[in-house]
């Protein structure tokens, strides 16, 4: 595990942070519409997911160097939220700053990557961060207890 930024020396905190038990499977996620997985460009991992216990958590991070489709990938059905998702990602901008940016998951499993400024998201977008169950009635059987994400705005709140 590495840190970057100078305050990271200082305070590195962990919430939030996940990997993969032994017993887990990772699935690549399929990429659609000209994005590409980041692991060559930033070393950060194949975008990428797996399911412990009805949570699903993503890794990896995807870039768009050709294209305007937001649309990165589809979830399975099995793998998908119940309701829109809006996750909080890092994003980075072609001047090399790092910016807030989003990744809405939708009910039909469709994963797509946004930022306030447009094409930062396509520059890169990191995809761990805030792991969430799958939709109820699915084929994972835990379901007690609850998991949200942070709540992030919509694309209106970005403009």
């Amino acid at each position: 595990m590495y840190t970057f930024l100078g305050a990271a020396q200082q305070y590195t905190s962990l919430a939030g942070i996940s990997f993969p038990a032994a017993a887990d499977t990772v699935h690549k996620l399929a990429l659609d519409n000209g994005w590409q997985s980041g692991e060559a460009t930033f070393g950060t991992g194949d975008p990428s997911y797996w399911v412990s216990g009805g949570v699903v958590h993503l890794s990896g991070s995807v870039l768009q160097q050709t294209g305007t489709d937001d649309i990165f990938a589809v979830l399975p059905k099995a793998d998908r939220p119940a309701h829109d998702l809006y996750i909080q990602v890092m994003v980075k901008s072609p001047d090399e700053n790092v910016y807030a940016g989003t990744v809405l998951i939708e009910p039909n499993g469709t994963m797509q990557a946004y930022s306030a400024a447009p094409g930062d998201a396509r520059q890169f977008t990191s995809l761990p961060g805030s792991p969430f169950r799958s939709a109820p009635n699915t084929a994972h059987p835990a379901r007690e207890g609850r998991l949200t994400s942070r709540a992030f705005p919509g694309p209106s709140a970005c403009a």
